[in-house]
């Protein structure tokens, strides 16, 4: 599912940081060919393109995301969010892709109203039955696991990591379905996880190892030009919260629970770049279809 608003004068930004990181790059180049810059400077000098990159693309992503609204019947499950906009004949597109499907190797015994170590003997789970590589596991980001991606075996673990005599497998299945029968609400997360385990400690203890708007997103940025010539690719993992759904969950978020944008790697992507993690659905698929 890809979802398109229409362009906002906040959306330029990104595009004059996208042609200005490019031409920075390329300069960049010349004169460390020039000048035979030290492998320091380099560094220095990239450093400091990515550093006012990022700042843009959080302040655009914030700007989107307080603005957008999903629309009824719309699944993240569907695939990546985002939006498309073309200026001065350059097409770019963003797209968001929830990164939050995955539990961390190790979460705080204390991570926002989730039990920590709870979450931390699902991805023991994982491990143990062979499920999940190691590679799937998040080395980043908050530890609740997002509902609106959570493979099953992901979903069974936590079942599982909360009571042995869960009806984890129902579970699953019965959040899958619901997530694609359209927006998932606080109230049907409740409601599933009262109906695979017993007592309402224990239900309410599986439904907090959920969040229904992820904060972790991979983030791809392309731009086209007028021939269809692809002349930027970058990506990296971004943090933030889209308040739109938080709304459809039923738990909209106050002023004081807002969450900055903020970009926590990005690169080019490609040899010797940046790759989508390999906790995500599918390491090797592009957010943006080619």
């Amino acid at each position: 599912m890809r979802h398109r608003t229409r362009p906002r004068r906040a959306f330029a930004m990104l595009l004059v940081l996208l042609l200005g990181a490019t031409a920075a790059g390329v300069s960049a180049v010349m004169l460390l060919r020039v000048a035979q810059m030290s492998f320091a400077t380099r560094r220095q000098v990239d450093g400091y393109v990515q550093h006012h990159f990022s700042l843009g693309l959080a302040e655009v992503l914030q700007s989107w995301s307080n603005g957008v609204a999903l629309g009824e019947g719309q699944s993240l499950a569907d695939g990546p969010i985002g939006f498309d906009m073309e200026i001065d004949g350059l097409r770019l597109r963003v797209r968001l892709s929830d990164a939050q499907g995955h539990p961390r190797r190790l979460t705080p015994e204390s991570e926002e109203n989730a039990d920590g170590l709870v979450l931390s003997r699902a991805a023991e789970l994982l491990l143990a039955e062979g499920s999940v590589p190691p590679e799937r596991l998040r080395d980043r980001g908050p530890g609740r696991v997002s509902a609106l991606s959570a493979p099953d075996a992901v979903v069974i673990a936590l079942a599982r990591a909360v009571a042995q005599d869960a009806s984890a497998a129902r579970f699953a299945d019965e959040l899958r379905r619901a997530r694609q029968a359209g927006p998932l609400s606080l109230a049907t997360l409740d409601s599933l996880a009262a109906a695979a385990i017993d007592g309402t400690a224990r239900a309410q203890q599986l439904r907090a190892l959920f969040a229904l708007d992820p904060e972790l997103w991979w983030v791809e940025v392309e731009a086209r030009g007028v021939t269809g010539e692809r002349q930027v690719h970058q990506g990296g993992l971004v943090r933030g919260r889209i308040p739109d759904l938080a709304r459809q969950a039923g738990a909209p978020i106050s002023q004081g629970q807002r969450v900055d944008w903020v970009v926590l790697s990005w690169g080019a992507i490609g040899p010797g770049g940046v790759s989508r993690p390999e906790w995500l659905s599918d390491p090797t698929e592009s957010a943006i279809a080619r």
